[in-house]
């Protein structure tokens, strides 16, 4: 599961967790990272291990300063079996970057 927690105080203290994933507990999700801008838009993004072995990046987004997040979306999606093995290689370890 990825899950996240927000502090108002610069870290003294820590408001409740939010879960982010929303999907089966058969399902790896792994390899979060973070990223935000001043409007307070946040956007986390990480890799989803399916029990097939499909590998997908996933992400969701919080336009409130991390108080809420929408439902967690593919970023992209194999299109077959023969792909499967270009997935473990070219979608591991997703990053982000906010910007202003």
């Amino acid at each position: 599961s990825i899950a996240a927690s927000r502090s108002i105080d610069n870290a003294v203290t820590w408001g409740e967790v939010t879960l982010i994933t929303n999907s089966s507990t058969t399902l790896k999700h792994a390899e979060p990272h973070l990223a935000y801008n001043k409007n307070g838009t946040w956007v986390v993004v990480w890799e989803v291990l399916f029990p097939s072995g499909d590998l997908d990046i996933y992400f969701a987004e919080s336009h409130n300063n991390a108080t809420t997040w929408s439902s967690m979306r593919p970023v992209n999606v194999s299109l077959s079996e023969a792909e499967l093995a270009v997935d473990l290689v070219s979608q591991r370890q997703p990053r982000i970057a906010g910007s202003g």
